[in-house]
């Protein structure tokens, strides 16, 4: 397995390498990332030989050769981000020769003298790389040395990433990203865990230092194109799939299945967490949701540990620890839905008494008070709760009955979507709260702990409703995130599997039947997998959007359609006829109508429609010229949104800055917008004149109108314009013939 893994790396790292470089080889910036890349590869490359070494001369080499290619990795880091993302020499050669001068000295060292390192033990003949390795004494200035040059590289950044306000700045936040979380990882598992004499995880770094150039690659030749949200959900579902990976290998190879359901509860609730604080992590909304989600990932954790825990007194601490975890969850869901959906403000006297007795018993959960002790059964541990249990009891379940009471008193007073997504939240928070209480809370009051362990496999009722709610009712605009994001992991996590499975097959066939090995194997599939993995996450994204958002037509035969139908109109009427049938069908609306401006130019008023089915479902109604929303199209001509619209007021997003407007101005709208009871509106405009209005109401299934149908309704519009214009100047020359 290591040598699938390290093979992985090394054909990667080179096919990346030469595809950054003859995607541009002009650009310098392509060209010097591209030996980084290279100079990981010679790193990966040494890691990879080691596993065939079989004498100390030969790995002692080998182990200094990657040390010296760590040394110009250092060094291509920095230099890389004084020249990204605007690719200016920002170096004297005086300066270039100071920084590359350390890097020299290390290289040197490494490869001539026993300075970095004496020598190299072996324990067991087989293998013979899991030895000891005896550092010489330049090894912790070598340390040091890296440190300052990555931490030099990062401050380079996000000094450039503070400043920045060009495009340029995703590029920043993406090379950022990548390589924050390979160095974490790779300073752990490359220095820190060898002093200590570990090395169970010498061939997953290569992964750590994939995903740092994957990253800086995409920088480089994709990100200008792209926008935050495409950040978010690529990357984080890219870094979810290799957790879950590795996750779900470690769990087979040592068929530890009670861990694997624990695991993936724990990558999904951080994963929300992190995907909803980045979305808007000034909103409290974001953030109250965020401590939930991660008060419930570590509470989990804390679980898991107590159930696995090899001493009573390993026990002890990981059950307090579970309940301090667990003393945050009711009041950071209290939180959330005081302030949810409109970002309601939260005085102190409220913050004040949410918060001490949570941080009270908090404190009091390392006590006796809580817990007293542990005692060893056959069939695990049982808790001895303390006198004080009890009054934990009543403040978790008193906090989250205030919780579920705000959400019942919300639901009846919302409308639309949000009333959708707040039942969502209340029967799947609400039944998924009751199991936890009874099992973890109740039931250990009168001396039961068998069902301690099982409290975190009810929190996947909650999250099955979040799910649902991000889906089909938008619930928190994440429904882009998690159908993009999950399509991005499922993929890599099939991509890694493939890759595992093809080496495992052909180590077995060639070493066996052929006496060889599966490296040749490896590298083409390394190369299939480079190759192969943008195309295939493109298609799954399109396959979900299909199955995840709700959406019963397919996008591209209704616009063949209706651009095909709109040819063959020649009159107003039954042009209106056609695009208002066309959008009943498919939208599946309550109510539609198609506003047109009356003879005066000023009003927009309903016009008039001849179905046989679904005329119950036209509306007629009228603009007033004098309204805001006939100011809004006549001015900018752009989609309104009802739901967009209410999320912006809520979350009291600065709209001078983004449309020359005031909020009042938009609280008119909104309001003119309910009194009509439509939910949508799309300008028919051609060039600069505003043709028509087209309005919708909420839908007849209670969904949402989604980013496609809002899509295919603003594609439409702009061929009825168009249509409009063409009968328009017909009827003017046949007017004109008949003066003639």
């Amino acid at each position: 397995m290591n040598r699938l893994i390290l093979a992985f790396a090394l054909v990667t790292n080179v096919t990346l390498a030469f595809y950054v470089v003859f995607n541009n080889y002009s650009k310098r910036l392509n060209r010097l990332l591209s030996f980084l890349i290279l100079s990981v590869a010679v790193w990966v490359l040494s890691s990879f030989l080691i596993l065939f070494a079989d004498n100390v001369s030969s790995i002692l080499f080998l182990k200094r050769l990657g040390l010296a290619s760590f040394s110009f990795i250092a060094f291509l880091w920095v230099y890389f981000t004084f020249t990204f993302p605007t690719q200016e020499e920002q170096l004297t050669k005086t300066e270039k020769s100071l920084l590359f001068a350390p890097a020299l000295l290390f290289v040197v060292s490494a490869l001539f003298t026993p300075w970095l390192i004496k020598d190299f033990v072996v324990i067991n003949s087989y293998p013979a790389y899991l030895g000891n390795t005896l550092f010489g004494f330049m090894y912790p200035a070598y340390i040091f040395y890296f440190i300052i040059y990555s931490f030099w590289g990062m401050a380079n950044l996000a000094l450039k990433f503070a400043d920045n306000r060009r495009p340029e700045k995703l590029q920043l936040l993406y090379v950022l990203f990548g390589i924050t979380f390979a160095f974490i990882c790779g300073l752990l598992m490359e220095f820190i865990m060898p002093l200590v004499g570990i090395y169970d995880f010498y061939s997953i770094e290569p992964l750590f230092a994939l995903i740092a150039v994957f990253f800086a690659a995409y920088a480089v030749i994709h990100a200008q194109f792209l926008n935050i949200e495409d950040f978010l959900v690529k990357g984080f579902g890219i870094i979810l799939a290799v957790v879950l990976f590795l996750g779900t290998f470690f769990s087979v190879v040592t068929t530890n299945f009670y861990f694997l359901l624990t695991f993936y509860i724990i990558c999904i609730e951080i994963f929300l967490a992190v995907s909803i604080l980045f979305r808007d992590w000034r909103g409290t909304t974001n953030r109250a949701f965020s401590l939930v989600a991660l008060s419930a990932a570590a509470w989990t954790f804390s679980i898991f540990m107590y159930g696995v825990a090899g001493t009573p007194s390993d026990a002890l601490f990981w059950s307090r620890l579970a309940l301090y975890f667990a003393s945050f969850i009711p009041v950071f869901f209290a939180c959330f839905v005081r302030v949810f959906p409109r970002e309601e403000n939260i005085n102190v006297w409220e913050w004040t008494v949410l918060f001490v007795p949570a941080i009270s018993l908090a404190v009091l959960s390392f006590s006796r008070l809580l817990i007293v002790d542990v005692v060893t059964q056959p069939w695990g541990y049982q808790l001895v709760v303390g006198l004080w249990f009890i009054l934990y009891a009543f403040y978790f379940v008193f906090t989250m009955a205030y919780a579920f009471y705000l959400l019942f008193r919300k639901y009846f007073v919302s409308s639309g979507v949000f009333r959708f997504q707040i039942g969502c939240l209340f029967f799947g928070f609400f039944i998924g709260s009751l199991f936890i209480c009874f099992s973890n809370i109740i039931l250990p009051i009168f001396g039961n702990s068998h069902f301690v362990g099982f409290g975190p496999y009810f929190s996947l009722i909650p999250i099955i409703f979040l799910i649902y709610a991000i889906g089909r009712y938008k619930f928190m605009g994440l429904e882009l995130v998690l159908q993009k994001g999950a399509s991005y992991a499922l993929v890599t996590f099939f991509m890694f599997g493939f890759y595992v499975l093809t080496g495992s097959i052909a180590e077995t066939f060639f070493r066996r039947s052929l006496g060889g090995n599966a490296v040749l194997v490896g590298g083409f599939s390394a190369v299939f997998i480079v190759l192969a993995y943008q195309p295939l996450a493109a298609w799954f994204v399109r396959l979900s959007t299909r199955f995840f958002i709700v959406c019963r037509y397919d996008y591209h035969s209704t616009l063949r359609r209706v651009f095909a139908a709109i040819q063959e109109k020649n009159d107003f009427n039954s042009l209106f006829n056609l695009i208002v049938g066309i959008v009943l069908e498919t939208m599946c609306t309550s109510r539609i109508s198609l506003l047109i401006p009356d003879q005066s130019g000023g009003n927009y008023k309903s016009a008039p429609i001849d179905l046989i089915r679904g005329i119950r479902f036209y509306k007629k109604m009228e603009i007033h010229g004098n309204g805001t929303l006939a100011k809004w199209f006549g001015e900018l001509k752009k989609v309104l949104y009802l739901q967009d619209l209410e999320d912006k007021i809520s979350k009291n997003q600065s709209f001078a800055r983004e449309f020359g407007k005031s909020k009042d101005f938009f609280l008119e709208v909104r309001d003119e917008m309910k009194q009509h009871g439509m939910e949508l509106f799309v300008p028919i405009a051609y060039k600069s004149e505003l043709k028509g209005i087209l309005a919708l109401g909420p839908k007849l299934s209670g969904d949402i109108y989604t980013s496609s149908d809002i899509s295919l309704l603003t594609t439409v519009a702009s061929h009825v314009a168009a249509a409009l214009e063409n009968i328009s100047l017909s009827n003017e020359n046949a007017a004109l013939k008949k003066k003639l």
